[in-house]
């Protein structure tokens, strides 16, 4: 604004001086013009005009001269001043420019701060379905349990009911169409229970398939044995068993329907047993198949050696038709042994814990469709290091298939533990009750100098009870064969004392033999329940201990299912040694002194040798380290 007004000052003061140039030119004009007109004579008069016209024009000039001067005056403070507000302007501008992109700034750092604060949410939200689907998953597998226990209940109460109608002798020998009234309304609506068992059965069947299908990308080992478990159940016809025994309930047909009753319950024990213990089953199928998956991988590695020395000999042969001859042979072993490694592929690829070992073995079978043509091409230089590059796949496959062979035992031994720490635990506690009976039993046949009939009878049942405990060892004993195998091999060794303990009360005999051997399988049972605990600290080892448990704990975190299993199998497999080596120590003192074995203590010694090389293969097993990539 200013500017302008300094501007239109500028203009005017020059305006004023163009009109008097104007004025005075048109002046001087005139004058000369007049000149012209009037004619020579008039040149003095002209002459004098022309000098008056000459001063006026030159006062002209230095008037608008300065005129000039003053507008440029004016102008140029006009224009500083100009100049001053515009850069005051223009500060003020920048300024408020400045605090705008501040406040531009502060907000989209605030909205990239809310958009990661929504990212997270949406995980966190995402995270708490999935928690909250697991749980529901697990808790509809525990209404299957539940339905299962039910139908199982009912059936056992149905069993008993048509039980008493069979020992009945109003209904015995009688067709249904001659029963009262009341005896064959009866019937029938047993008869209805029996077919609505049969309906609920089939509704579980259905409801055990649908939820393993909904399993199959979470957990597909769990959804495999629910799986399982169904099909077993449709392909016993259970559910037919107990229709059939409907129809026999209402034809007063009691005994042929006891028959088909008790099978059904029979079935629906083991339906509720395979739910229950499904992923420990599966684990435990998927563990022996992995193992013999390994020993033909391993088999099929040693014909693939034998069949790279063969190729390389016969490279060597100066003889070409000899050697064309013998490569063409070998050419076909090769072939062979690609079937062979196609037919194991096929296994392995239905395993989803062997896919790193059949993408291996696909390499290898590569390797050796290319070793077999070089062969028949008569070039055995090339043949070999297609045979060598094979063989390294045979390895790796080999070690990926003992490394989830490994991974599948530790999960099964986690899988055991839980539920074989309290057997063990309500076995010792009997074995224990056991080892105080005979003793009292023992001491009354010291006191009298004999046993009462009543108190013989009493010790042949001990014996009994025994043989029963022993048959419980050993079940359980198999069931933690693959899993935990050193717990498995203890057990065993408690069950073969308590089969010679439940031999010598059957024969009445409450002495030492019969204690020791009680004493021995108690005592095994309790070293199990002692090397499931963890150590003690020793005096002024409290805070490393403390610190070696926050290690064990973030290993477990790592190395998810090792970590206790191991522990306490080594533990176990110390005991056990420390067993061999007593034993060893006092049959070596012996020799030493000179004196001969018995019978009995040189099968003792073979045993022990025996003992001691499965105690290495235990040890083998247990102590080969892993990388932290998870390989060998």
């Amino acid at each position: 604004g200013q500017n302008q007004q300094g501007q239109q000052a500028a203009q005017s003061k020059s305006g004023q001086s163009q009109q008097g140039q104007n004025q005075q030119g048109q002046q001087a004009a005139q004058s000369k013009s007049g000149q012209s007109q009037q004619g020579q004579n008039q040149q003095g008069q002209q002459a004098a005009q022309s000098n008056s016209g000459q001063n006026q024009q030159g006062q002209n000039q230095q008037g608008q001269q300065a005129a000039q001067s003053k507008s440029g005056q004016n102008q140029q403070g006009q224009n500083q001043q100009g100049q001053q507000a515009a850069q005051s302007k223009s500060g003020q501008n920048q300024q408020g420019q400045n605090q705008q992109n501040e406040q531009n700034q502060q907000q989209g750092d605030t909205g990239q701060s809310l958009a990661q604060a929504q990212e997270a949410q949406k995980q966190i939200t995402q995270a708490l379905e999935n928690m909250l689907g697991d749980m529901s998953q697990q808790e509809s597998v525990r209404s299957l349990v539940n339905q299962a226990r039910q139908l199982a209940g009912d059936q056992q109460a149905l069993n008993k009911a048509i039980e008493e109608a069979a020992n009945n002798p109003e209904l015995m020998g009688k067709l249904a169409e001659n029963l009262a009234g009341e005896q064959k309304a009866g019937l029938e609506n047993q008869a209805a229970r029996q077919n609505e068992l049969a309906r609920q059965l089939e509704k579980l069947q259905q409801s055990l398939g649908e939820m393993a299908q909904r399993m199959d990308a979470q957990d597909p080992l769990d959804a495999d044995g629910l799986r399982e478990a169904a099909e077993n159940s449709k392909n016993q016809n259970t559910s037919g068993k107990m229709n059939q025994a409907a129809e026999q309930i209402a034809k007063n047909q009691t005994n042929q329907a006891r028959q088909n009753q008790q099978e059904a319950l029979k079935d629906v024990e083991q339906l509720l047993d395979d739910i229950q213990n499904r992923k420990e089953k599966e684990l435990a199928r998927l563990v022996k198949q992995l193992k013999q998956a390994e020993q033909e991988m391993r088999d099929l590695k040693r014909a693939q050696v034998e069949n790279l020395l063969k190729t390389r000999e016969a490279g060597q042969n100066k003889n070409d038709a000899q050697r064309k001859a013998e490569l063409q042979r070998l050419a076909r072993q090769e072939q062979q042994l690609q079937e062979e490694i196609k037919r194991q592929l096929q296994r392995l690829q239905r395993s989803r814990s062997a896919q790193q070992a059949a993408r291996a073995g696909q390499q290898a079978q590569g390797q050796m469709g290319q070793a077999q043509q070089k062969m028949d091409a008569d070039d055995a230089q090339g043949a070999q290091e297609n045979q060598e590059e094979a063989l390294k796949n045979l390895d790796e496959a080999e070690q990926e298939i003992a490394q989830a062979r490994r991974e599948a035992e530790e999960q099964l031994a986690q899988e055991q533990f839980t539920k074989m720490a309290d057997l063990i635990k309500s076995l010792a506690e009997r074995q224990s009750k056991m080892v105080e009976e005979t003793i009292g039993y023992d001491k009354k046949k010291a006191d009298s100098g004999n046993l009462s009939q009543a108190q013989k009878a009493g010790v042949r049942n001990l014996g009994l009870v025994e043989d029963s405990l022993k048959q419980e060892t050993v079940e359980l004993a198999q069931r933690m064969e693959d899993g935990v195998p050193v717990f498995s091999l203890t057990l065993k060794k408690a069950a073969d004392n308590m089969s010679k303990a439940s031999t010598g009360l059957q024969q009445l005999d409450t002495g030492k033999p019969t204690q020791t051997s009680e004493k021995n399988a108690a005592e095994r049972l309790q070293q199990l329940i002692d090397s499931l605990q963890p150590d003690k600290p020793k005096d002024g080892d409290q805070q490393q201990q403390q610190q070696q448990q926050q290690q064990q704990q973030q290993q477990g975190q790592q190395e998810e299912g090792d970590g206790i299993p191991t522990v306490a199998q080594l533990k176990m497999l110390k005991r056990l040694q420390a067993e061999i080596n007593a034993r060893t120590g006092e049959l070596d003192g012996k020799l030493k002194a000179g004196a001969r074995l018995a019978a009995g203590e040189q099968t003792e010694l073979d045993d022990l040798k025996i003992e001691q090389g499965r105690l290495a293969d235990l040890l083998r097993d247990l102590s080969k380290p892993k990388r932290t990539d998870g390989e060998d």
